[in-house]
């Protein structure tokens, strides 16, 4: 294997955090990589050490933009990227030596325009662990570790999927699941996707990551107008794989923000999302239940996952 594979890292006040990155990433098994860093106007100490780390190796590239959040950021990335494949990481997460040569086998192998990879929840202040290690995926028939693991890292992407659909991260840099709506679009369109059964993307949690903002009442917008685009998009078209696991995982994706990120949100952002739900859904609601209901029971969910969606349709069955 020789395709280059471009790493994509926005980093935002991860001093802590971003030589640990770095370091994982240079110890890949797989060498073939570049590393774009874009700084998205960060106040720490995190410009110097990548700068550090960019005169000792030509494979680290350091970019900077004023602070517009890891969406444009990413953007900026992808647009000075060489790889054959694209690569998404956090700045304060890190890598398995192993990881990226497992993704770039599974993408060679089965010629795939989609790899989807596990991830390991890695707490700060305790020894605790929680892999997430995705099953089979069979087109049509198993396709819903496509949507249990919907962020843009723990993916490998080809490149040229990505320029030939037009990609793009939302901008909003105040939107949470920037990337949510990219995740669906890849699911239905991407041509052989595959599952490699490797927890070895470390997703750190601490005190400022985002699933802890969540839990201390800090409320991130969903990407609307991104996210109803994507959701359009996809209907009007022939896909690649299953129109019914799609509209499944759009359903998960909105059930999440009702009943886990809005919990805590005031009642005006709660009552546009409420009428944003209702707009996007009232054409297609009959048929994404009955899709639901043939699924329910043998669907790979975690159970707080099915129980959100049913509460989802208790709300949202008679608009």
């Amino acid at each position: 294997m020789s395709a280059l594979v471009s790493v994509i890292i926005p980093m935002y006040n991860c001093s802590l955090y971003i030589e640990r990155c770095i370091i994982s990433l240079l110890a890949q098994t797989y060498d073939q990589i570049e590393i774009l860093i874009v700084d998205d106007g960060s106040k720490d100490n995190g410009a110097k050490i990548v700068k550090t780390y960019a005169q000792r190796n030509d494979k680290i590239k350091y970019y900077y933009q004023q602070n517009s959040g890891p969406g444009r950021a990413r953007n900026k990335a992808i647009g000075e990227a060489e790889g054959k494949y694209l690569l998404f990481v956090d700045a304060d997460d890190y890598l398995d030596e192993n990881y990226i040569q497992d993704m770039v086998q599974s993408a060679e192998t089965n010629k795939a325009e989609l790899v989807i990879a596990g991830y390991t929840f890695v707490y700060e202040d305790s020894d605790k662990k929680i892999e997430i290690i995705p099953s089979k995926y069979t087109r049509n028939i198993s396709e819903e570790w496509a949507y249990r693991i919907s962020s843009c890292w723990a993916r490998l992407y080809l490149k040229e999927f990505w320029i030939k659909n037009s990609l793009k991260f939302h901008e909003n840099k105040e939107a949470r699941a920037e990337d949510l709506p990219i995740a669906l679009y890849s699911n239905a369109m991407a041509k052989n996707i595959s599952v490699v059964n490797n927890a070895g993307y470390y997703y750190q949690q601490h005190k400022g990551s985002a699933m802890n903002l969540i839990k201390r009442g800090v409320v991130f917008l969903f990407p609307y107008d991104a996210f109803k685009n994507m959701y359009l998009e996809v209907k009007k078209q022939p896909l690649q794989n299953s129109i019914e696991f799609f509209d499944i995982g759009v359903i998960k994706a909105l059930a999440h923000f009702e009943f886990v990120i809005y919990r805590k949100t005031g009642a005006k952002e709660r009552k546009i999302f409420n009428n944003y739900v209702k707009q996007l859904i009232k054409d297609d609601k009959d048929i994404i239940m009955d899709e639901w209901k043939r699924h329910r029971k043998t669907i790979q969910f975690p159970l707080s996952i099915k129980i959100a969606i049913e509460l989802f349709w208790l709300k949202y069955k008679n608009i």
